[in-house]
C-alpha cells in the first residue's frame, strides 16, 4: 500500500478515538464545550494530514507541488484542496479526485458518529 493511502487510514484512526472521546466525556460537560474541544483536536489533525497527504501524493506521482498549494490545502481544505487537485491534475481528473475525497470525508464523519453513538447507549 502506498504511503499516501496509509496516511488516509491513519486519519480514520484519528477520528475513531475522537468519536470514542465524545461518547465517553462526562454528561456534566456542556455539549458546546465538549464539541468545541473535539473540533479543535480534529481541526489540527486534519490540517496536518491534508498537508502531509498532498506532499506524499505529489512525491509518489513524481509531480512538483506548485507554489504553496499543499499548505493552502491543509490550512483551508474547502478551497485549497480543490485548487491543489486542479493545479496538479487538470480539471477532469481533479473533479474525479474531489468527488472521491468528498465520499471519503463523508465516510470518515459517519465512522466518528457511529463510534460516538455506540458509546452513548
Amino acid at each position: 500500500m502506498r504511503p499516501s493511502r496509509r496516511l488516509l487510514f491513519a486519519w480514520w484512526a484519528l477520528h475513531a478515538p475522537m468519536g470514542w472521546l465524545a461518547g465517553a466525556l462526562p454528561a456534566s460537560w456542556p455539549v458546546s464545550q465538549r464539541d468545541q474541544a473535539i473540533n479543535i483536536l480534529l481541526g489540527v489533525g486534519t490540517t496536518v494530514v491534508v498537508y502531509a497527504w498532498c506532499r506524499l501524493e505529489a512525491a509518489e506521482r513524481g509531480a512538483t507541488v506548485p507554489g504553496r498549494s499543499a499548505l493552502w490545502a491543509g490550512l483551508l481544505p474547502p478551497v485549497g484542496l480543490p485548487l491543489y487537485l486542479w493545479r496538479t491534475r487538470g480539471l477532469a481528473r481533479a473533479l474525479r479526485a474531489l468527488s472521491l475525497a468528498l465520499l471519503y470525508f463523508t465516510a470518515t464523519v459517519l465512522l466518528m458518529a457511529g463510534v460516538e453513538a455506540a458509546l452513548a447507549r
